[in-house]
């Protein structure tokens, strides 16, 4: 009996000592895995990352001490806005010419209708230069003294084609809401008149002037084709068409305002 007790005590011990060991063995492992949790959530939090700035259109991914960063590529920085550097018009003006009354020799002419071309060369979103060629078609009327005092003066019509050659600076504004850009320009050339028949004088002549130029106005810019409306002054010498009885030593002023189409490019 006491044998028996003995023996059941051994093996009870030895029981006991497995078990321990065992649970030490395990102990590790167990703590492993948690220790090994974060590890893979970080790593699937970085894939993550990774693939969704891989379809992100303005950069890419790289590593930097273990962590994603997203490093803009060159799509990522903002396109320059392209400008249209080329410009030509087509316009319709009208001519509307001041009228010098002062003695000897007083002046007037008629209004009328004309043909306004340009070209247009941007530097940039605020200045540009232009070439424009007007054409149109009137009549140079003068009131000479009388060759007779007490009686009156004679009228004398010239019928006349007037041609404008002018260059101009224009400073400009980049475009508001991207269809409209105002501007004001200034410049000069010469106005030539070239006498048509029948003229109520003889001799007349083709007689060229030099021309001061100012203007204003906005365009409507709709792709590459859009719209101008514009008012210009000319500011010149009356004409005498080189006949010393025409001769006022008088400046016209000829308003001209115009609209018309543009195309850039």
């Amino acid at each position: 009996m006491r044998k028996s007790s003995a023996a059941l005590a051994a093996l009870t011990f030895v029981l006991a000592c497995t078990l321990a060991v065992a649970g030490q063995d395990a102990m590790p492992t167990q703590t492993g895995t948690r220790a090994e949790r974060p590890a893979n959530a970080a790593q699937r939090t970085t894939a993550e990352l990774d693939a969704l700035y891989s379809k992100a259109p303005w950069g890419k991914v790289v590593r930097s001490s273990g962590s994603a960063v997203r490093q803009p590529t060159q799509a990522s920085a903002p396109a320059k806005g392209d400008i249209q550097h080329n410009e030509i018009s087509a316009q319709v003006s009208g001519i509307y010419a001041s009228r010098s009354f002062s003695a000897p020799v007083k002046h007037f002419d008629t209004h009328s209708a004309g043909l306004l071309l340009g070209y247009r060369y941007h530097f940039d979103d605020w200045s540009a230069i232009e070439v424009e060629y007007g054409y149109t078609r009137n009549g140079q009327r003068y009131v000479t003294p009388p060759t007779t005092p007490g009686l009156p003066g004679a009228l004398v019509g010239v019928p006349a084609t007037m041609h404008e050659v002018v260059g101009n600076g224009v400073v400009t504004t980049p475009r508001l809401l991207g269809i409209l850009q105002p501007f004001v320009l200034a410049g000069g050339g010469v106005v030539i008149f070239d006498p048509r028949s029948p003229s109520d004088i003889t001799p007349v002549s083709r007689q060229t002037r030099a021309a001061g130029n100012v203007g204003v106005g906005f365009d409507f810019h709709i792709s590459h084709v859009g719209a101008r409306i514009e008012y210009q002054a000319l500011i010149f010498k009356v004409p005498d068409f080189k006949n010393p009885a025409l001769t006022t030593n008088k400046v016209s002023f000829i308003n001209q305002p115009s609209a018309g189409l543009v195309f850039t490019f």
